[in-house]
């Protein structure tokens, strides 16, 4: 009966005195943080550089709280010595990548085998930057008359064009970008969510007046990117829709209302003006066939003209035709045939 208390005796001392993880040992843990973040705002590439000053925790075995913390030096490199054996934690903190201030904690487990020695830890990065690392990209076309020989506008690049961006709903502006040469854009640093994208083009059914086309866009979760549609921006301050016609004369014997000769004109003036206003906008001459055009004209009403010869004062005269409504943009309208005297 003795014999069994001294080995139950024996069994509790040595429970007592069975060492946890801890300190009190030989052995060390070290490691190294690394942090990812932009070189500057301007740019769109991660840089990855040892992570000064930054608090490193250790948490012993199956403990909840944290149990001790170093501070990285100049290099990354963190050290936490005389531990002894079993199972340690170490943990930082890094910034959600996703949702920018957030942070949330990075874990490496390491388990200490022996006595002493020197246990290494995974290198850890972390995300230091404040912003996202989504982006939102998209190109820009202008639209303008290729030439002053141009009917019609044309296509080209749109570089050098200020494109804006902001949250789905706001007005505040978060970023602008400046088109390349190739007429694309990008905007980094950015959340997952919604977002507005605007450039500016000028009216083309009211000449140079700017208004905004604006597109909204999503980065989803599980996506690091999103694009707009092209933009096209019209450049010209004119419109382009155009007025054709022809112009015809009926030439007369001097003094008589006898018509001696009649037949299309060509290279007499045609003049264009606003209705109601007395100020020409333009003025072409009619080619062959009498024919003549005004282009790049925007929305409204207008009154094509030539000069005509009065045949019993024989005094110049205006002959207007009136009416000539450009309703929709790029619309082509037929203004008939204007006769004059000569």
């Amino acid at each position: 009966m003795k014999k069994l208390l001294i080995g139950v005796s024996l069994v509790s001392l040595f429970s007592s005195c069975a060492k946890t993880e801890g300190e009190g040992g030989n052995a060390k843990i070290q490691g190294k943080i690394f942090a990812i973040d932009y070189p500057d705002k301007n740019s769109s590439v991660l840089d990855t550089f040892p992570a000064s000053e930054e608090d490193v925790y250790i948490i012993y075995g199956d403990n909840e709280a944290v149990d001790n913390k170093e501070v990285t030096n100049q290099d990354g490199l963190f050290c936490f010595d005389y531990l002894r054996k079993g199972t340690y934690t170490i943990v930082v903190y890094t910034r959600d990548p996703e949702k920018g201030d957030i942070k949330f904690p990075v874990e490496k487990m390491i388990e200490i085998k022996e006595r002493k020695g020197e246990y290494t830890v995974d290198d850890i990065y972390i995300y230091k930057s404040s912003y996202g690392v989504c982006s939102v990209s998209g190109k820009v076309k202008a639209v303008n008359f290729a030439n002053d020989e141009a009917i019609k506008p044309d296509t080209t690049v749109g570089c050098s064009e200020d494109v804006y961006i902001s949250a789905a709903g706001s007005t505040e502006t978060l970023y602008k970008q400046t088109t390349a040469k190739d007429g694309s854009f990008a905007f980094n640093f950015l959340k997952h969510g919604k977002y507005t994208v605007t450039a500016y083009t000028r009216d083309p059914d009211n000449g140079g007046a700017k208004i905004p086309v604006s597109y909204d866009v999503e980065i989803k979760d599980g996506s690091a990117t999103a694009s707009t549609p092209d933009f096209y921006l019209y450049k010209s301050e004119d419109g382009y829709a155009t007025i054709t016609g022809a112009l015809y004369a009926k030439d007369y014997y001097s003094g008589t209302t006898t018509i001696k000769d009649e037949y299309y004109l060509v290279g007499e003036d045609v003049f264009i003006r606003k209705k109601g206003s007395n100020v020409e906008i333009d003025k072409v001459q009619s080619i062959a066939n009498g024919v003549f055009v005004f282009t790049r004209l925007p929305k409204g009403t207008y009154e094509v003209y030539s000069i005509s010869k009065n045949i019993s004062t024989e005094l110049d005269e205006e002959l207007v035709k009136t009416n000539l409504v450009i309703s929709t943009t790029g619309q082509d309208l037929d203004a008939g045939t204007l006769i004059i005297n000569k």
